[in-house]
């Protein structure tokens, strides 16, 4: 019977060490995954700088000016959907180190092991990292949604030539192009009520 005890212990004692094995690998993991977020983090805040630098730059219908403010917006996208990316990734971590915490809470021999204060720790950091990037995208969208409307407006300014205060179309927009002028008003209003 004493055998019996001894590899009961013994076995006890391998599933334990196989668990600490597999937290540090996790740990180790969700490590890397950290420093990534924050990586993305740093080029997301550098995205951001750079479109305040071009909505600085008045469009004056040169071609140039207009690639480089759609190159601008194509790089704010592309890191918009890395955050969004970035941010399941952090959940879905979360949700891992949840599930691994309510395992050893539910284990008699590891719910009073410094893991547990570890892994609410990481799970705090992932709540943190997760809170700041929702509330960064949150903006983002909110600052996407008025510089389309401004862009939109100035360009209409600048691109249009004026209109006659009898609210008609241009004459040049008459002929062949007949309903240019309406097609043109609801393309806007659509792309303001974006």
């Amino acid at each position: 019977e004493l055998a019996k005890v001894k590899e009961q212990g013994r076995k006890k004692q391998n599933e334990i060490a196989k668990m600490k094995l597999t937290y540090e690998k996790q740990k180790n993991v969700l490590k890397r995954k950290f420093e990534e977020a924050a990586a993305l983090n740093k080029r997301l805040q550098n995205t951001f700088n750079k479109r305040k630098e071009a909505q600085e730059i008045r469009f004056n219908g040169k071609v140039e000016k207009i690639a480089a403010w759609l190159k601008d917006d194509f790089e704010v996208f592309l890191s918009l959907v890395e955050a969004e990316t970035a941010l399941t990734g952090l959940l879905e971590d979360r949700a891992t180190l949840y599930h691994q915490l309510d395992e050893l809470k539910n284990n008699p021999e590891t719910a009073g092991s410094p893991e547990v204060k570890n892994l609410e720790e990481d799970i705090e950091l992932r709540s943190v990292q997760i809170q700041d990037l929702q509330q960064k995208l949150l903006d983002s969208n909110e600052e996407v949604k008025s510089k389309r409307v401004s862009t939109i407006q100035s360009m209409a300014r600048q691109n249009l030539p004026s209109r006659p205060s009898t609210n008609r179309p241009p004459d040049h927009w008459r002929g062949p192009y007949k309903g240019g002028w309406q097609k043109f008003k609801e393309t806007h209003k659509e792309l303001i009520e974006k």
